[in-house]
């Protein structure tokens, strides 16, 4: 079961499935909270660490001291992975922790050191001195190299073989929000990195795509403390000062700081706007633009609930200006269900309002063909953001007694859960896609 720091799969969403493994994503803010009691993960990885959320700690060592205490509680029988590549994986290794250590990088690791690494599109695997070839896969940016290996090395010391965890990852889905593509038309991609709440991880964004032509950047947000200095430097290399569309906050006040400090041009020219609408309505009526990415590099708590309500409020804003402005609209599933059942657009209503009429007809053809209650049933139980968890709880637990007749699979099994329902989603997803080469 997937989850923790993940939009709509946070702790209280899958507290019920106790039955299934987890793998849980945790921020800093999560550890905090693990006590000497608690049960260790089998497998924790640390993948990088960068100076984050300063506002909170004050600096960067009692931020690493909550980073650490992932491998707490864990034993000689536990394993934990570290990258070989980040500066800061020695401050860990100080703290002697005690489960078996494996690395992962993109570069050769030595014979001594047993973990994943890549060399060239290769990736081999290190295990007592002996060095095996597990896949070749071409076309990935750094940080999706480092996801991968993450995730490879981490289900393989779970238990999985090279060979089954190999043919899965043609399969593996975009997470939302991170440097996902939202829009594709003639000449124009518009990526979401609302996830980005650091200026690494607009850094990131910017070596994946800064060879483009035509790169226009959307940043700015709430300061969490942080230094925008090597930003700016970024900035200046691959973005035209004309295509820096900035959202106001504190933290875009020292992002212009230093942008200044670098003779990136001249004060008067730096725009700033007041809200993600303003700026995607100016960015809709443009003809020149290539690529966008919205990276914020910034918190997002002056304007928004988090970094998930921030890109979904942009992905909001795309299908209701810059699709239309396009000539075509991109729906949700929920809201095209919506259009087809009552006729018209689903104005002003947010989609856990959506979800409560939806999901009362899930799986009535007459209502909703097959294919389009799976894209909504998945919605509304892994993608819906709710008001209150009673509402949430409602909503839910209607959705997955329908999900019985939306997926046949299911019919057999007395009480169907979010996971069930996310795996055969998943398993019709991939036949899908089949079907369609």
């Amino acid at each position: 079961m997937l989850g923790g720091n993940i939009p709509g799969k946070g702790f209280f969403t899958i507290l019920e499935n106790k039955e299934w493994p987890f793998v849980l994503e945790l921020s800093s803010f999560e550890l905090e909270f693990l006590k000497r009691s608690a049960k260790p993960p089998k497998v924790a990885v640390i993948m990088n660490l960068y100076n984050d959320h300063l506002n909170r700690y004050g600096n960067f060592n009692k931020y690493l001291e909550q980073k650490a205490k992932i491998f707490l509680n864990q034993t000689k029988n536990d394993y934990l992975i570290l990258n070989a590549d980040n500066e800061y994986t020695k401050e860990f290794l100080e703290k002697k922790p005690k489960p078996k250590i494996y690395y992962l990088s993109l570069k050769k690791l030595p014979a001594n050191k047993s973990g994943l690494y890549f060399i060239g599109n290769k990736i081999y695997f290190n295990n007592d001195s002996q060095k095996k070839l597990v896949h070749e896969i071409k076309n990935l940016a750094s940080h999706q190299k480092y996801n991968l290996l993450a995730a490879l090395l981490g289900a393989h010391l779970y238990g999985k073989p090279w060979k089954e965890l190999i043919k899965k990852i043609k399969s593996l889905p975009q997470p939302s929000f991170r440097q996902e593509l939202v829009f594709k038309g003639k000449n124009l991609e518009i990526i979401n990195d609302s996830a980005s709440t650091s200026p690494d991880a607009t850094i990131a964004a910017l070596e994946r795509f800064g060879g483009k032509d035509e790169l226009t950047l959307i940043t700015g947000g709430a300061d969490k403390c942080l230094d925008f200095s090597g930003l700016a430097k970024k900035i200046k290399t691959c973005v035209k000062p004309e295509n820096l569309l900035l959202l106001e906050g504190n933290a875009t006040l020292k992002l212009i700081n230093e942008l200044n400090k670098n003779n990136y041009c001249k004060p008067k020219d730096i725009r700033i706007f007041n809200s993600l609408n303003a700026i995607l309505t100016g960015v809709a009526k443009e003809s020149h633009w290539g690529t966008v990415i919205f990276s914020p590099a910034a918190a997002s708590f002056e304007k928004f609930k988090n970094e998930f309500d921030r890109g979904r409020q942009f992905n909001k804003i795309i299908n209701r200006v810059f699709n239309q402005e396009h000539g075509k609209i991109k729906r949700s599933p929920l809201e095209n269900a919506y259009l087809k059942i009552h006729e018209k657009e689903s104005e002003g209503l947010e989609d856990w309002e959506i979800a409560k009429q939806i999901v009362e007809v899930l799986d009535d053809p007459n209502w909703i063909d097959p294919d389009l209650a799976k894209e909504c049933l998945y919605s509304i139980v892994h993608e819906i953001s709710y008001p209150d968890e009673e509402t949430k709880k409602s909503v839910i637990l209607m959705a997955e007694e329908k999900a019985r007749n939306v997926f046949p699979e299911l019919s057999e099994i007395d009480e169907v859960h979010m996971d069930q329902i996310e795996y055969a989603y998943n398993k019709w997803r991939q036949e899908k896609q089949a079907q369609n080469k």
